[in-house]
């Protein structure tokens, strides 16, 4: 899966969206609704990002856990940019892309705007180009000689969760789940309601987060 950030040209081949695992029934979730033949389930995670061993601050963001249930033996196409985020009932918001997600952790000062351009690395893949070309920067050769190790995969930071852990895009026949990104730097005592909106097609299902 290709998938681009500004200027970022990022080959997925060996780090492909993962998302989470799905709870068995759209039940074990705190809401749930159905499109159709389509079931829909969500958590409410404020700025938590749940990861293997590990809970990450994502300050910048609300973070949404989606799940999707699809119909018995039929494919359903999924994407995070069906879903839009609707705050006191007025204001909405469409989720960004998780690589952004992971700049904003990675940089937290950058803004995306100003400056050049800086990479951040998640694991096997590099987000960002080399100066002056159109490639992307990859991580130098290991040296011969590996320490004692070596082989052991590192642990897993915060901007490689939200990455891997995002929800995937894609057709889905089987529960497929994964976290939605949606930037707010405000109170969050501010926040009076919050609304998931789902659109798929002609069909919008409006889920209650509180």
């Amino acid at each position: 899966m290709l998938r681009t950030f500004g200027m970022c040209a990022i080959a997925l081949a060996s780090c492909a969206l993962a998302g989470t695992a799905p709870r068995p029934k759209p039940g074990d979730y705190p809401v749930e609704a159905r499109v159709g033949d389509v079931e829909i389930a969500a958590a409410y995670l404020v700025h938590t990002l749940p990861a293997e061993g590990a809970n990450f601050l994502v300050p910048d963001y609300l973070v949404v856990e989606i799940a999707i249930y699809p119909p018995e033996s039929e494919a359903v196409a999924v994407a995070g940019g069906q879903f839009r985020l609707r705050m006191n009932g007025k204001k909405e918001a469409s989720a960004d892309t998780p690589e952004m997600v992971a700049m904003s952790l990675k940089y937290p000062d950058w803004e995306g705007r100003h400056g050049p351009e800086p990479q951040v690395t998640l694991g096997p893949v590099i987000l960002g180009r080399r100066p002056g070309t159109g490639q992307v920067s990859r991580p130098p050769a290991a040296p011969a000689d590996q320490p004692p190790n070596a082989d052991r995969p590192p642990a897993q930071t915060a901007a490689e969760a939200a990455v891997v852990l995002a929800f995937p895009d894609g057709l889905c026949k089987r529960p497929v789940s994964g976290y939605l990104y949606f930037r707010y730097d405000g109170k969050l005592r501010s926040i009076k309601s919050l609304d998931l909106i789902w659109q798929r097609g002609e069909q919008q299902a409006t889920i209650r987060l509180f």
